[in-house]
C-alpha cells in the first residue's frame, strides 16, 4: 500500500473518508500536519477523499474521518491479484 493510487474512499470500518484538502477540524489532523509539514503541503487536490499513504505508513493507506473518536482510519486496500 505504499504507492496506492486507487479510488477506495471508505475506511476499513466503512466510514467515508474526509477530503484531504478540507480544513483540519480535529487535533489529530493538526498534530499530523505539524509532524509532516513537507507532506501535508504537497497533498494534491486530486487525492479527493481517496485512501492514500502520504507518510509511507507500513500499515498501509489510510484517511481522515469526521468521527471524533476515529480521526484517522486505515483502509482495506486489496493486495495485487486479489
Amino acid at each position: 500500500g505504499l504507492g496506492y493510487s486507487g479510488t477506495l474512499q471508505y475506511s476499513q470500518l466503512g466510514v467515508e473518508c474526509k477530503a484531504w484538502h478540507t480544513a483540519k477540524p480535529f487535533l489529530y489532523q493538526q498534530i499530523w500536519a505539524n509532524q509532516h509539514p513537507d507532506v501535508i503541503d504537497v497533498i494534491p487536490l486530486e487525492f479527493n477523499n481517496y485512501c492514500r499513504n502520504p507518510d509511507d505508513d507500513m500499515n498501509g493507506p489510510w484517511c481522515f474521518t469526521d468521527i471524533k473518536t476515529m480521526r484517522m482510519e486505515y483502509c482495506n486496500v486489496p493486495l495485487c491479484g486479489e
